[in-house]
């Protein structure tokens, strides 16, 4: 390479060194100016605001401020985007927010509601909303929108009033277990190295004691021993079934509530099928919980049957449970396009296999004797 070539090419790198140098330092005191001026502004954007109206603006700047204070005016150096997030997200019809800062300064808090999927109306007296994804939401006085209602005798695995993720008491019944199975290990481990520390002695202790006694006097001595033996090891059984019990009550708590929430998880699939199959949409306008008859134990969850009350005719749907919800719905379907229904009453029940049984109103009975 000739020495001409070489100055020309390393000329070359030298400047687009210092454009890209000068370009770092102008955006470099740009942002510096820009944190010294401070957040500018705080704009709030509810992506779903058409759809939903459970969040707006007020609401948004108002957790914010009650968590962090007023943003406008503070270091953009010293705001944390993830403790805004966490602010706004408390609030239970949010469900994730993204906040971020512009060149102008601007926080932009972008927020997505959650979406009811039913309004339960429980016989106990408890109202609320139903989300997709397993939330219990409190009723909003001004939020209008038009859900499918449930009745009756809904089964919650949380107490009356509770609003919330579902799935949070179930990770404390697990943290709750854990906690109790981990202190039972330690205690076991702990009587184990005891146990050992005893038998050692009781050893030596023997050692002592049978020396220079006949055969038939060391073994009353061992028979005395496997007796102390026999005794420790039954306290121990008593012992360990008494620290079982809150356990396994509380494993069986777990079990039932994973139980009643997969039913809620299932409930909610269903609402969510019947409100997305065209010829079903908005047909139900009530899912009717029924209590079941059957007796069983406190810690078994039963899961409820269903009427739906369509919203043409006056008849009454017996569903069953949800189990081959799909099925059932293509038999009613099946059925009711045959024109063997009289809308103006009577019951259709879809919940026994292979069958659709009518059952007529009283009014048309009476006439038919």
């Amino acid at each position: 390479m000739s020495w001409k070539r070489f100055w020309r090419i390393s000329g070359e790198v030298l400047f687009w060194c210092l454009v890209v140098a000068f370009f770092v330092w102008v955006g470099f005191l740009r942002t510096e100016n820009e944190d010294a001026r401070g957040v500018r502004e705080v704009r709030v954007v509810v992506v779903d605001q058409q759809e939903r109206n459970f969040v707006n603006s007020e609401i948004v700047l108002g957790l914010i401020e009650e968590d962090m204070g007023d943003l406008v005016g503070r270091s953009i150096e010293g705001l944390n985007m993830w403790e805004i997030n966490w602010a706004v997200e408390s609030y239970n019809f949010v469900s994730h927010s993204r906040a971020y800062v512009d060149y102008d300064n601007v926080v932009t808090i972008e927020v997505h509601q959650r979406r009811p999927v039913v309004r339960v109306l429980c016989s106990d007296g408890n109202d609320y909303y139903l989300s997709e994804d397993m939330h219990i939401l409190p009723i909003h006085s001004s939020a209008h929108i038009n859900l499918p209602i449930i009745t009756g005798a809904l089964p919650l695995p949380v107490e009356k009033g509770f609003v919330g993720d579902l799935a949070e008491p179930l990770a404390d019944l697990e943290e709750e277990i854990a906690m109790l199975e981990g202190e039972d290990r330690a205690r076991i481990e702990q009587r184990r190295v005891e146990q050992q520390k005893m038998r050692e002695e009781r050893q030596k202790k023997y050692k002592r004691e049978s020396k220079g006694l006949s055969d038939e006097e060391k073994q009353k001595l061992r028979n005395k021993n496997r007796e102390i033996l026999r005794q420790e090891a039954e306290n121990n059984r008593i012992e360990d079934a008494q620290y079982r019990i809150p356990i396994d009550q509380k494993i069986l708590a777990k079990k039932k509530y994973e139980e009643n929430y997969n039913f809620l998880l299932k409930l909610i699939n269903f609402v969510e099928l019947t409100e997305h199959t065209p010829q079903w949409q908005g047909e139900f306008v009530q899912f009717v919980a029924l209590e079941s008859k059957q007796r069983v134990e406190s810690h078994i969850f039963r899961e409820p049957h269903f009427e739906l009350i369509p919203r043409r005719g006056e008849y009454t749907i017996e569903f069953g449970t949800l189990a081959d919800a799909e099925r059932k719905l293509q038999k009613l379907s099946t059925f009711l396009s045959a024109g063997v229904v009289d809308t103006r009453g009577g019951r259709v029940s879809v919940e026994f296999d292979g069958q659709v049984v009518w059952k007529a109103p009283k009014s048309d009975k009476k006439s038919n004797k």
